[in-house]
Protein backbone atom coordinates (compact mmCIF):
# COMPACT_ATOMS: atom_id res chain seq x y z
CA UNK A 1 0.00 0.00 0.00
CA UNK A 2 2.81 2.20 1.10
CA UNK A 3 4.45 1.83 -2.34
CA UNK A 4 1.28 2.50 -4.58
CA UNK A 5 1.23 5.90 -2.09
CA UNK A 6 4.61 6.43 -2.89
CA UNK A 7 4.50 5.38 -6.80
CA UNK A 8 0.80 7.27 -7.61
CA UNK A 9 0.20 9.32 -4.46
CA UNK A 10 1.68 12.47 -5.88
CA UNK A 11 0.38 12.37 -9.06
CA UNK A 12 -2.92 11.73 -7.80
CA UNK A 13 -3.18 14.32 -5.55
CA UNK A 14 -2.26 16.95 -8.55
CA UNK A 15 -4.54 15.59 -10.38
CA UNK A 16 -7.80 15.71 -7.66
CA UNK A 17 -6.56 19.18 -7.75
CA UNK A 18 -6.26 20.17 -10.75
CA UNK A 19 -9.75 19.01 -11.91
CA UNK A 20 -10.90 20.78 -9.06
CA UNK A 21 -9.88 24.32 -9.75
CA UNK A 22 -10.13 23.86 -13.32
CA UNK A 23 -13.85 24.10 -12.69
CA UNK A 24 -13.52 27.33 -10.96
CA UNK A 25 -14.89 30.36 -13.04
CA UNK A 26 -14.16 33.91 -11.54
CA UNK A 27 -17.36 35.73 -10.98
CA UNK A 28 -18.86 38.12 -12.91
CA UNK A 29 -18.18 41.67 -12.18
CA UNK A 30 -20.87 42.88 -9.46
CA UNK A 31 -23.66 45.04 -11.40
CA UNK A 32 -23.85 48.71 -10.57
CA UNK A 33 -27.75 49.54 -9.93
CA UNK A 34 -26.57 53.36 -8.71
CA UNK A 35 -29.06 54.99 -11.72
CA UNK A 36 -31.84 52.06 -10.71
CA UNK A 37 -31.75 53.23 -7.00
CA UNK A 38 -31.05 57.03 -7.95
CA UNK A 39 -34.26 57.15 -10.09
CA UNK A 40 -36.14 54.48 -7.68
CA UNK A 41 -39.03 53.68 -10.36
CA UNK A 42 -42.75 52.12 -9.67
CA UNK A 43 -44.26 51.92 -12.81
CA UNK A 44 -42.65 50.16 -16.10
CA UNK A 45 -43.88 50.31 -19.57
CA UNK A 46 -42.56 47.29 -21.51
CA UNK A 47 -42.73 48.04 -25.39
CA UNK A 48 -43.06 45.42 -28.25
CA UNK A 49 -40.08 43.04 -28.49
CA UNK A 50 -37.52 42.87 -30.84
CA UNK A 51 -37.23 39.56 -31.99
CA UNK A 52 -33.50 38.54 -34.04
CA UNK A 53 -33.71 35.05 -33.90
CA UNK A 54 -35.84 33.07 -36.48
CA UNK A 55 -39.05 32.01 -34.03
CA UNK A 56 -41.69 34.00 -35.06
CA UNK A 57 -43.64 34.22 -32.38
CA UNK A 58 -41.25 34.42 -29.82
CA UNK A 59 -41.62 38.02 -29.07
CA UNK A 60 -45.23 37.29 -28.41
CA UNK A 61 -44.40 34.71 -26.04
CA UNK A 62 -42.26 36.74 -24.13
CA UNK A 63 -44.49 40.05 -24.54
CA UNK A 64 -46.94 37.55 -22.80
CA UNK A 65 -45.26 36.10 -20.12
CA UNK A 66 -42.86 39.21 -19.35
CA UNK A 67 -44.93 41.75 -16.95
CA UNK A 68 -45.12 38.64 -14.84
CA UNK A 69 -42.17 38.48 -13.26
CA UNK A 70 -41.80 42.72 -12.99
CA UNK A 71 -45.19 42.95 -11.57
CA UNK A 72 -44.04 40.45 -9.05
CA UNK A 73 -41.33 42.35 -8.31
CA UNK A 74 -43.33 45.26 -6.76
CA UNK A 75 -43.48 47.20 -9.89
CA UNK A 76 -47.02 48.31 -11.94
CA UNK A 77 -46.49 47.34 -15.60
CA UNK A 78 -49.03 48.50 -17.86
CA UNK A 79 -51.14 46.34 -19.59
CA UNK A 80 -48.71 45.07 -22.62
CA UNK A 81 -51.98 44.17 -25.39
CA UNK A 82 -52.82 48.03 -24.53
CA UNK A 83 -49.36 49.44 -24.35
CA UNK A 84 -49.02 47.52 -28.11
CA UNK A 85 -52.43 48.81 -29.38
CA UNK A 86 -51.63 52.46 -28.36
CA UNK A 87 -48.20 52.64 -30.26
CA UNK A 88 -49.83 51.11 -33.22
CA UNK A 89 -52.09 53.97 -33.09
CA UNK A 90 -49.68 56.55 -32.54
CA UNK A 91 -47.33 55.27 -35.44
CA UNK A 92 -45.08 52.92 -33.46
CA UNK A 93 -46.28 49.69 -34.73
CA UNK A 94 -43.01 48.35 -35.48
CA UNK A 95 -40.74 46.94 -32.49
CA UNK A 96 -37.79 48.43 -33.95
CA UNK A 97 -39.31 51.47 -35.02
CA UNK A 98 -40.06 51.78 -30.66
CA UNK A 99 -36.75 50.45 -29.87
CA UNK A 100 -35.54 53.52 -31.83
CA UNK A 101 -37.81 56.15 -30.33
CA UNK A 102 -37.02 58.26 -27.46
CA UNK A 103 -37.96 56.59 -24.38
CA UNK A 104 -39.07 59.73 -22.31
CA UNK A 105 -41.80 60.64 -25.32
CA UNK A 106 -42.96 56.74 -24.92
CA UNK A 107 -43.16 57.42 -21.16
CA UNK A 108 -44.81 60.62 -21.17
CA UNK A 109 -47.46 58.66 -23.45
CA UNK A 110 -47.81 56.34 -20.68
CA UNK A 111 -47.11 58.34 -17.12
CA UNK A 112 -44.54 55.48 -16.89
CA UNK A 113 -41.31 56.03 -14.61
CA UNK A 114 -39.50 53.60 -16.81
CA UNK A 115 -39.23 51.73 -20.17
CA UNK A 116 -38.05 48.00 -20.42
CA UNK A 117 -36.87 47.05 -23.73
CA UNK A 118 -36.43 43.44 -24.76
CA UNK A 119 -34.27 42.03 -27.77
CA UNK A 120 -34.72 38.40 -28.23
CA UNK A 121 -31.14 36.84 -29.90
CA UNK A 122 -31.86 33.57 -29.76
CA UNK A 123 -34.74 31.06 -29.61
CA UNK A 124 -33.77 27.69 -31.04
CA UNK A 125 -36.13 24.79 -29.93
CA UNK A 126 -34.58 21.46 -30.34
CA UNK A 127 -37.33 18.75 -30.56
CA UNK A 128 -35.62 14.78 -29.43
CA UNK A 129 -38.39 12.07 -28.69
CA UNK A 130 -41.11 13.74 -25.78
CA UNK A 131 -38.92 16.51 -24.90
CA UNK A 132 -37.77 19.55 -26.10
CA UNK A 133 -34.63 21.49 -25.73
CA UNK A 134 -35.01 24.92 -26.04
CA UNK A 135 -32.23 27.58 -25.70
CA UNK A 136 -33.02 31.37 -24.91
CA UNK A 137 -31.01 34.60 -25.20
CA UNK A 138 -32.55 38.00 -24.29
CA UNK A 139 -31.07 41.16 -23.98
CA UNK A 140 -32.70 43.67 -21.56
CA UNK A 141 -32.55 47.42 -20.73
CA UNK A 142 -33.91 49.59 -18.68
CA UNK A 143 -34.18 53.23 -19.54
CA UNK A 144 -35.56 56.13 -17.48
CA UNK A 145 -39.12 57.73 -18.42
CA UNK A 146 -37.34 61.44 -16.93
CA UNK A 147 -33.76 61.49 -19.02
CA UNK A 148 -33.60 58.38 -21.24
CA UNK A 149 -30.53 57.26 -19.54
CA UNK A 150 -29.92 53.44 -18.84
CA UNK A 151 -30.82 52.28 -14.90
CA UNK A 152 -29.89 49.03 -15.83
CA UNK A 153 -29.06 46.42 -18.52
CA UNK A 154 -28.47 42.41 -17.92
CA UNK A 155 -28.08 39.65 -20.91
CA UNK A 156 -29.92 36.03 -20.13
CA UNK A 157 -29.19 33.06 -21.73
CA UNK A 158 -30.25 29.79 -20.52
CA UNK A 159 -31.63 26.62 -21.81
CA UNK A 160 -35.03 25.22 -20.79
CA UNK A 161 -35.55 21.41 -21.02
CA UNK A 162 -39.92 20.65 -21.56
CA UNK A 163 -40.47 16.95 -21.06
CA UNK A 164 -43.49 14.60 -20.52
CA UNK A 165 -43.77 16.06 -16.61
CA UNK A 166 -43.47 19.94 -17.49
CA UNK A 167 -40.65 21.91 -17.86
CA UNK A 168 -37.78 23.26 -15.46
CA UNK A 169 -37.56 26.50 -17.00
CA UNK A 170 -36.84 29.30 -14.24
CA UNK A 171 -37.68 33.27 -15.13
CA UNK A 172 -35.39 34.79 -17.76
CA UNK A 173 -34.95 38.23 -15.83
CA UNK A 174 -32.54 38.86 -13.71
CA UNK A 175 -33.00 39.09 -9.89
Amino acid sequence: MVFVFRRFGLPLVLLTASLMFSGCVPPPPPKDYAAFDRERPRSILIVPVTNRSTEVDAPDGLLVTLPVPVAERGFYVFPTHMVRRTMEDDGLGDADLVQRADPVRLAELFGADAVLYATIQEWNAQYVLLSTQTTVAIDYVLKSGKTGETLWSDSQRQVLQVGPQGTDAASLIAG
